[in-house]
């Protein structure tokens, strides 16, 4: 499945913010050098989707705050519901 994620690079904490239309933003402490944002985004969906970091790609976005990223093998609705959940725990 793909996603579209808006990502708040130096942020002070981590986690998803919220919705913004069909885009999921998130916060990273990681800066936006060297593809330490893009590696800290995985690691967060990762955890977050209890998943293995090698299943979620930055398909396009790699300089720029917004990305497409790819989860390897997920279902569309389930992903949903998790990241749903997650934003209603909070």
């Amino acid at each position: 499945m793909k996603l579209r994620v808006k990502v708040a690079a130096g942020a002070s904490g981590e986690g998803i913010v919220g919705w913004m239309g069909d885009t999921l933003k998130v916060r990273v402490r990681a800066r936006r050098e060297k593809g330490k944002a893009n590696a800290a985004l995985g690691r967060l969906l990762s955890d977050i989707l209890e998943l293995p970091t090698d299943r979620i790609r930055v398909l396009s976005g790699l300089t720029t705050t917004t990305k497409l990223v790819e989860i390897v093998d997920a279902d569309r609705l389930a992903v949903l519901e998790h990241l749903n959940r997650t934003l209603s725990l909070k």
